[in-house]
């Protein structure tokens, strides 16, 4: 047996959050969203494990602000 891909996707939206919570699952993944990066990092801190990371990264926001603590 494989092991399921843990993968935390940061998007404030929740329509983001649910297709690619669904999206991944249907796969065999396992799936989590969190609004903020400051809740991704409290999550990972407390022992999260994630393999990967989506970032949903809106066009009018500033790249400077893409990780600054909200």
């Amino acid at each position: 047996m494989t092991h399921a891909i843990q993968i935390m996707a940061i998007s404030n939206d929740t329509d983001v959050c649910n297709v690619i919570h669904n999206s991944l699952e249907s796969e065999g993944h396992e799936a989590m969203c969190v609004p903020t990066a400051r809740e991704a990092m409290h999550l990972l801190s407390r022992g999260v494990v994630a393999d990967y990371f989506i970032f949903d990264a809106a066009r009018n926001r500033s790249l400077d602000d893409l990780f600054y603590p909200e």
